[in-house]
């Protein structure tokens, strides 16, 4: 089975996403949720790997490197997923002013070192357990550095969408066509990483 983690950007919607037009007809477990910052999506592969062995490949588009996850016991912010028996509260981006006594108590650059730390660790399972996986961002940022940037693959599809005015009535995420089209603009990234995907074998 192919597992798909990420953000608004990769969560299950109106129209059909990336991974749907990249992998057509294979089984998909999706774990992606709105608001969700690395710290959730890095655990949610961990988790999901660790219980899972039916995972054969995962593919995961992350989100900002400055977002912010909080566990709790109750929901705390609008946008939260359950995880693992907590609820994980997603707080974005320090622009966007939620959980402030949380950024001030751990501060910025700390965020941004465990938004790679989490991210590194995720790749570093997968790779353990010799699990292809394709990874990418939402958007580009001088954030993303070392072998989590020279992994990625390439254009980050928020990049893509406001270069090409593919973007949604939001002006934030891809529309339905920039969906497509991107994945048409990382397929041959993607058969490198997994092979022919017409016959991958991934249930």
């Amino acid at each position: 089975m192919l597992l798909v983690a990420g953000d608004s950007f990769t969560a299950e919607g109106p129209h059909l996403n990336w991974y749907d037009h990249l992998f057509t007809g294979k089984p998909k477990l999706n774990l992606a949720s709105n608001g969700a910052g690395n710290f959730y999506i890095a655990q949610s592969i961990k988790a999901m790997v660790h219980a899972n062995d039916s995972i054969k490949a995962v593919a995961v588009m992350w989100s900002e490197m400055d977002r912010l996850d909080e566990t709790s016991v109750h929901p705390k912010t609008k946008y939260y997923s359950n995880l693992s028996g907590l609820t994980w509260n997603h707080y974005g981006n320090m622009a966007s002013g939620e959980g402030k006594h949380t950024w001030k108590e751990l501060g910025y650059d700390h965020i941004v070192e465990k938004n790679v730390r989490e991210i590194t660790e995720a790749i570093d399972l997968l790779k353990e357990k010799n699990i292809p996986f394709l990874h990418t961002f939402i958007y580009d940022s001088e954030l993303i550095t070392g072998y989590i940037r020279q992994r990625a693959v390439w254009p980050f599809i928020g990049d893509y969408a406001k270069k090409q005015n593919l973007l949604a009535e939001d002006s934030f995420h891809p529309n339905a066509d920039c969906h497509k089209e991107w994945a048409e603009q990382i397929k041959a990234q993607a058969v490198d990483i997994f092979g022919n995907l017409n016959i991958i074998k991934i249930n």
